[in-house]
């Protein structure tokens, strides 16, 4: 198994799913029957000869109704021209492998798909994230994916957008204020902390046979209330089968972007059980606070006592899943690799003069040893 000893660094995601039938053709008309030709006038019969009988008259022959003709094909629709600039903003590539995935994605299926892609990096530092805007406006973007995170409070970037008349989609952190032209891509902090709960305690029932000794979760304190879910949901979830361990009394660490810092605490939380032996770490920030609780068992050596649920999905969780030794079991699968997939009908709205829906949700799937290979082939 990989070596953590080393400190992590990184940030959090923050952030975290997005017609009337066609009438048939109308049935051809029948044809106008032509008129009948004129028969020559009957001959007066012999009054010596008896009347001919004449053949009973045929019955008309049922008209069989016109065949409908099949209706027209519509034409294929047609790919949308993309030649606008797009703006991607990360919030962090240095530490960051979510965010890495992320822009990758970005450049892959945006890029591939035919728009030009003008990237920078936010560097996790609100004064560079509003930088970053007037370099946007600068640039003569027409659109901006603005992946913030919520580490600004939006207002001034929405502001400057709106001046330079430049639509913006954020992505993940916290909802953007109602307002034209601003969008919001990212995760679901419901479902995500459901799922990682209903996954939870399947694995206490199956595994421990329903003992669990302990819960260590990490948050950001400064949390908007629908991403605090991340952890509240999936502990709302424990509970019901597990009474004793809720909000009040599982341990929470409040990450405060850094991994160094989770590592610390999950080191100090492992001393003081030491004789603990089914304990869950739910780090709800991202994978590098998993990694960091892998860093910190293995150095106390207890990589046995106890498993790491997490969320994100990125490239490095992944790796870490599919090493049957780890403690690092499963990550809550935002797909960060496939945002840009995702965002992709959403940019075509906008350039279509269309509105999309202003709210988007990424879809979510426990991510496992059972299913690592199908999503991520080797």
């Amino acid at each position: 198994m990989k070596k953590y000893l080393a400190l992590l660094f990184a940030l959090t995601l923050i952030a975290a799913s997005c017609g009337d039938d066609e009438d048939d053709a109308a049935p051809a008309a029948p044809a106008a029957e032509a008129p009948a030709a004129e028969e020559p006038a009957a001959e007066a019969p012999d009054p010596e000869e008896p009347a001919a009988e004449e053949p009973a008259a045929e019955e008309p022959a049922a008209e069989e109704p016109a065949a409908e003709e099949p209706a027209a094909e519509e034409p294929a629709a047609e790919e949308p021209e993309r030649s606008a600039l797009v703006g991607f903003a990360n919030i962090l590539r240095t530490g960051c492998e979510f965010c890495v995935n992320v822009e990758d994605g970005v450049e892959r299926d945006i890029g591939g798909a035919g728009y030009d892609v003008f990237a920078v990096d936010h560097n996790l530092d609100a004064n560079q994230m509003l930088a970053n805007a007037d370099a946007m406006v600068t640039r003569g973007v027409d659109l901006y994916l603005n992946f913030d995170g919520g580490i600004t409070n939006y207002e001034a970037t929405i502001e400057k957008m709106a001046e330079a008349g430049i639509p913006m989609i954020f992505i993940d952190g916290a909802l953007p204020p109602d307002v034209p032209d601003v969008y919001w891509f990212g995760a679901h902090g419901t479902t995500a902390g459901t799922l990682m709960g209903e996954y939870a305690v399947d694995y206490v029932n199956e595994n421990w046979g329903g003992q669990l000794d302990g819960v260590f979760g990490v948050w950001q304190g400064n949390w908007p209330d629908d991403i605090k879910q991340r952890l509240a949901a999936a502990v709302g979830v424990i509970s019901q089968s597990f009474p004793e361990w809720t909000m009040d009394t599982i341990t929470i660490s409040d990450a405060v972007l850094e991994g160094e810092e989770t590592q610390a605490a999950a080191s100090a939380y492992l001393n003081a059980n030491p004789d603990a032996t089914n304990l869950l770490f739910l780090t709800t920030t991202n994978d590098i606070a998993g990694l960091a609780v892998v860093a910190a068992m293995e150095q106390l050596d207890r990589l046995d006592h106890g498993v790491i649920l997490s969320h994100g999905g990125d490239s490095n969780a992944v790796a870490e899943i599919r090493d049957e030794s780890s403690p690092f079991i499963m990550s809550i699968g935002y797909f960060p690799d496939r945002y840009g997939e995702f965002m992709l009908p959403i940019i075509d709205a906008i350039f279509a003069g269309e509105t999309p829906e202003k709210i988007t949700y990424v879809g979510h799937e426990p991510i496992d040893i059972n299913n690592v290979n199908e999503l991520y082939p080797e």
